[in-house]
């Protein structure tokens, strides 16, 4: 579309003075109102012919849009260099719909009379339509809670139409509000608003997977019996759509401990079996709920069918921030919270003594039991007692025993050790958790002491208690020894030197008491060592009637797991040994 333009007829071509046809050019202004463009035009000669030279043209015809806007039938002299010109206007009528498209001719009949010899040119143009209905603006985006304000001009005026409307359209065009009349008194341009009260659900509805829908005005215009439509393209978002979260809640389930709290709300540690509840969300605006997300301690978990997590015995103490997360089909989500307490719990302790009372020959001992347990609503502190003689027998049936006081425990003989067990437990100790006990395991000595003075009677008693005054009391016989101390190897063992790392080396003899016969190249078993004996060497020696001979083994074979001590006789022939003599070290 264009409002100017220009075409050139063909040229006729002199061969000693250049070229001469016509250029036509034009411009055009519209009339809205009038739907009309009026078109100014020019004519002039065109060509390279000098302007001092000329050629008889005897005629030249324009034609614009069908009229002969130029019509010369008497014969002249043309120009060339635009010498010749002419202009004019014409005002064309466009249709209906503001289109038009114009066809234009020039004809000039240079050198030569007949039409067949003429120079021609044509050229259609369409020209800007005019826009004889209304238009939208700038139309607005807008919120699923909002009533779009919709913007527009009708520069054809009131008088050219009939009927003007608006309406909202939407998936592809298939679904739409109804037409909207705009008030005739509004025609000449302005605004209109859509209320969409009644729309609202279908328009949220249309998107439940996105937060935005595109959405279309439409324009229509209705001029002469015609209905016109401008339409223009926007985006409606969705807000305020975030799910409403069902509430978050807490259980103890564990029958058992809410027998001992009393109270399922009481969460216990290392015993309560803690089930959060996440009751069902609700999807706004058209949306659907798509999942559920719990968070624990940040930790995430995925609720079941029901709603529930179930965890088993919490290890640890203290707030657990319990947070539902939900999301919807369009990706919004929203949170609900609880925070749940978990009652700290630890194995039940105790501090004790147990003794015999101050009185040797008494049989009564006393016990006394500090206990201590966590403080959980609804547990209770047990303390029990069993005891036996020192590894004999079966112990006694448990007794109870009253926390923090002496407990007399009676007829354990003076004479004899006892053992005891002390069993410190509450309310949490069941079936299916005997760990919750603690126990202590303690014992009580004979009551007759191993040495006593008795600085009333002067006297001194062992293993027992003096009945006279001013003498030695023994409960047993008394014996006495000058036996030395054995050496740890054998009487025969001297210290002769330190070994490298500091160790003392010692030495023996020791006589076989035969003589043991060595054939050459043969191994013979010596001896078998104690534990903490490691050998250095060994010395062989044989006694016969020429003298005393030596025989130095070279190779000597101590085998650890069996403690033997070998020699092997390294001579060409048999020997007789009957003494041999070790060095070693004690590796203890």
């Amino acid at each position: 579309m264009a409002l100017s333009g220009s075409f050139n007829t063909t040229k006729y071509t002199s061969a000693s003075h250049g070229t001469l046809g016509l250029n036509v050019s034009w411009t055009a202004t519209q009339n809205v109102a009038n739907n009309t463009s009026t078109i100014k035009w020019t004519v002039k000669s065109n060509g390279t012919m000098s302007s001092g030279y000329y050629v008889k043209c005897y005629k030249v015809i324009v034609k614009i849009n069908g009229t002969k806007v130029l019509n010369t039938t008497s014969e002249f002299n043309m120009k060339g260099d635009g010498a010749y010109k002419k202009t004019g206007t014409i005002t064309i009528t466009h249709g209906e719909d503001g289109n038009k498209t114009v066809a234009m001719s020039a004809q000039a009949n240079i050198y030569y009379a007949g039409d067949g010899n003429a120079q021609t040119g044509s050229k259609s143009f369409a020209l800007n339509k005019i826009n004889r209905y209304a238009l939208l603006g700038e139309v607005p985006n807008f919120t699923d809670e909002e009533n779009p304000v919709v913007p527009f001009t009708n520069p054809a005026g009131t008088d050219m139409v009939t009927d003007l409307k608006v309406r909202l359209m939407w998936n592809s065009d298939s679904d739409a509000t109804s037409y909207v009349d705009v008030p005739s008194g509004d025609w000449a341009g302005g605004t209109v608003t859509l209320d969409l009260t009644s729309y609202r659900t279908a328009l949220r509805n249309a998107c439940p997977n996105s937060n935005t829908l595109a959405v279309k005005y439409d324009l229509m215009s209705t001029m002469g019996g015609v209905q016109y439509h401008d339409y223009k393209s926007a985006v409606m978002n969705i807000v305020n759509a975030n799910p409403t979260p069902g509430a978050v809640t807490y259980q103890d389930i564990d029958a058992g401990v809410t027998a001992i709290t009393g109270d399922d709300q009481v969460i216990v540690q290392l015993h309560s079996t803690l089930r959060v509840h996440t009751a069902t969300s609700t999807a706004n605006k058209g949306a659907s709920v798509a999942s559920y997300k719990l968070t624990i301690n940040g930790n995430d978990y995925v609720p079941d069918g029901s709603g529930n997590v179930d965890f088993v015995k919490p290890n640890a103490a203290g707030t657990y921030a319990a947070v539902v997360t939900t999301t919807d089909s369009r990706g919004n989500t929203a949170t609900a919270s609880v925070d749940i307490p978990i009652s700290a719990w630890s194995q039940p302790t105790a501090i004790y003594s147990f003794a015999r009372v101050t009185d040797f020959t008494t049989n009564d001992a006393v016990l006394h039991v500090d206990g201590a347990i966590s403080a959980v609503t609804g547990s209770s502190l047990q303390i029990t007692e069993s005891h036996r003689e020192k590894g004999v027998g079966s112990w006694s049936t448990p007794a109870s025993v009253s926390d923090d006081t002496d407990f007399t425990i009676h007829n354990l003989d003076y004479q004899k050790e006892y053992e005891l067990i002390i069993t410190v437990s509450d309310s949490f100790t069941r079936a299916d958790s005997p760990q919750t006990n603690t126990t202590y395991l303690t014992g009580i000595s004979k009551g007759v002491p191993l040495v006593y003075f008795d600085t009333h009677r002067s006297s001194l008693a062992v293993n027992g208690i003096a009945d006279e005054d001013g003498i030695i009391y023994s409960e047993g016989d008394i014996k006495a020894s000058s036996v030395k101390y054995p050496p740890r190897y054998s009487s025969v063992e001297r210290k002769v030197g330190y070994w490298i790392d500091g160790s003392e080396i010692y030495e023996k003899t020791v006589e076989l008491g035969s003589s043991m016969s060595l054939a050459s190249n043969t191994w013979v078993e010596l001896d078998t060592l104690n534990d903490d004996i490691k050998p250095l060497d060994i010395v062989a020696y044989s006694t016969s009637t020429t003298g005393h001979v030596v025989f130095k083994s070279l190779i000597a074979q101590y085998i650890i797991s069996t403690k033997k001590l070998s020699i092997l006789n390294t001579r060409s022939s048999a020997i007789s040994i009957d003494t041999y003599t070790i060095r070693y070290i004690y590796t203890t």
